[in-house]
């Protein structure tokens, strides 16, 4: 299993619960220090004591910044230089809601990290997943996706990097639907493969995806953050129980036995319907060719 973002918060819960299970996990962070650190914090964990020598070579840090093509790139060669298999692949990094900034390469942060990076890392891995089959695919999402413009996304560079168009929230929305869409698009290509794609919502799970929301409540921001923390503890799941749902669309047999593809999950793993604009299947081809026109553009 190959996890993005798996350092912190659903990420970490996902590579935790994998591991717990047996499964070789990949992590991939945005440094090499990141990923060693969670590997040690899981290594850690008492429910690992009597077996941690075994579960250690079965956790591979690897560095894949998604802020950056060229680092999305790099890991895609060192993993296939690895010769290992993907019987899953859980696209998971993600920001929501930061100020308006740019990527590395010039695209706007959100739609840049959340969906760009991970669409060029699996089209650098998609014959891996292929030749690893049965294998999944699993595009994490979010019930913010419902709130993306009613257009659906920017169709182009200059649009979707202007400042003035900027609505943290609404852009938050933008790169989920695209999450949803790229999972439906991916779905409808790989029919004839036993690699099955799916997106998700996880719900609300504890961790640090809120920070840039909370930095924003300027003078009053340590109020902003202790109302943060009270409402993770008692609204939001820790992250690996958050993780259930990620796991259920990675590794759950009914999917392969049930040709499960293209669906939307919720907590906890239940197939449940998606927003209109996610069922629009003419939306999802364009999102596919900006997308490859974004690449081609970076020279990626």
């Amino acid at each position: 299993m190959v996890v993005t973002g798996a350092n912190s918060g659903l990420g970490f819960g996902t590579a935790t619960q994998a591991a717990l299970h047996g499964a070789t996990v990949v992590m991939t962070c945005r440094s090499l220090a990141k990923c060693e650190e969670a590997k040690r914090k899981i290594l850690a964990d008492e429910r690992f004591a009597r077996r941690a020598a075994e579960v250690e070579k079965r956790l591979v840090p690897m560095e894949a910044d998604l802020n950056s093509l060229k680092s999305v790139k790099a890991f895609a060669k060192a993993y296939r230089a690895s010769g290992r298999p993907i019987h899953s692949l859980v696209l998971n990094a993600g920001i929501m809601a930061p100020p308006h900034e740019l990527t590395a390469d010039g695209i706007e942060s959100q739609f840049g990290v959340n969906h760009v990076a991970h669409f060029a890392l699996t089209k650098d891995l998609l014959d891996v997943v292929v030749r690893s089959q049965p294998s999944t695919v699993v595009a994490v999402s979010s019930l913010a996706h419902h709130f993306a413009p009613a257009f659906g996304f920017h169709h182009d560079l200059a649009s979707l990097n202007d400042p003035n168009n900027y609505d943290a929230h609404a852009y938050y929305g933008q790169s989920k639907l695209a999450n949803v869409l790229f999972a439906k698009e991916l779905a409808r290509r790989l029919k004839s493969e036993k690699v099955y794609v799916n997106a998700v919502h996880p719900g609300g799970v504890r961790g640090g995806l809120t920070r840039h929301i909370v930095s924003r409540g300027g003078s009053l921001s340590w109020l902003a953050e202790r109302i943060d923390r009270a409402a993770q503890s008692l609204l939001y799941w820790d992250e690996e129980t958050g993780a259930l749902t990620t796991l259920a669309a990675a590794v759950d047999p009914d999917v392969a036995a049930n040709d499960v593809r293209g669906k939307y999950f919720v907590p906890i793993g239940r197939i449940s319907p998606n927003s209109r604009l996610g069922d629009d299947e003419k939306l999802a081809r364009e999102l596919w060719d900006f997308s490859e026109g974004i690449l081609k553009a970076k020279g990626y």
